[in-house]
């Protein structure tokens, strides 16, 4: 592996009001992300900033030109942007117990094998983490949802979930290798092929769910009786004014 290089703002378009890393410019495939640009603290990396995937076909699955091979996240960084780094070529990643969001595709479509996330972490968003290789997963005690679609595709074997998660959303594990699971009694809703495509055997439904969605274990080889869906999903929380301000803005 070459020497990785540390970023400059000659790299970079950096938002010094807010932080915020916005594109990355330059080549370097093996890099490290410093915690500060003269003195201005590294706290957000934005929407599509390591990644070409926004300029590219996605009908097609394009190749981006500039793959990234390694990067170092700094302490300073509370939030990661959707897709931030969508479809390059890391293999590994550490997420440093500032992160408090991870957005959506931010690691998708990578070939990482393993990642762990801290407890610092309440959100991950959808498919943060789908389409890698993932064969080791830690999840965080400060998790209620595991999002839709959020590991689906990787290589998952075993996977423990966290007793602070209420829900695991449509499709989260789907298409990964486990061979058996164990619901914790904090979960009430399990979405529909939420564990579809796995090689799970076995499975204990503990009494504290009230949903199952449509197909929820398909295309397992499990043993006993057939796992129907049942229960009616809870419709999603209303929004309050200053959280659909920030959201939407001021329309």
């Amino acid at each position: 592996m070459s020497q990785p290089h540390t970023l400059t703002l000659d790299d970079v378009l950096f938002d010094k009001k807010q932080g915020r890393i916005d594109v990355y410019k330059g080549k370097h495939k093996h890099i490290i992300i410093p915690d500060n640009f003269d003195g201005i603290p590294v706290t957000k990396i934005w929407d599509y900033a390591f990644s070409e995937v926004e300029e590219l076909s996605e009908e097609f699955e394009e190749v981006p030109q500039n793959l990234i091979a390694s990067v170092v996240i700094p302490n300073t960084v509370i939030e990661i942007g959707d897709s931030a780094f969508q479809r390059n070529a890391l293999t590994e990643i550490v997420i440093p117990s500032s992160v408090t969001r991870i957005g959506y595709k931010a690691f998708a479509e990578n070939a990482l094998t393993s990642v762990d996330i801290p407890d610092s972490v309440t959100e991950i968003a959808e498919r943060a983490f789908a389409n890698n290789a993932l064969t080791h997963l830690s999840l965080p005690n400060s998790l209620a949802k595991i999002n839709d679609r959020v590991f689906q595709f990787n290589a998952l074997t075993s996977i423990t979930i966290p007793d602070s998660v209420t829900e695991i959303g449509l499709g989260a594990f789907r298409g990964n290798e486990l061979q058996s699971i164990t619901i914790p009694d904090s979960v009430t809703d399990i979405g529909s092929e939420a564990f579809a495509d796995n090689a799970i055997t076995s499975v204990f439904i503990p009494t504290s769910v009230t949903y199952m969605g449509n197909d929820a274990f398909t295309d397992n080889p499990l043993r006993g009786r057939l796992i129907k869906s049942f229960g009616n999903k809870k419709p999603p929380r209303e929004l309050t004014d200053e959280e659909w301000l920030e959201v939407f803005g001021d329309l």
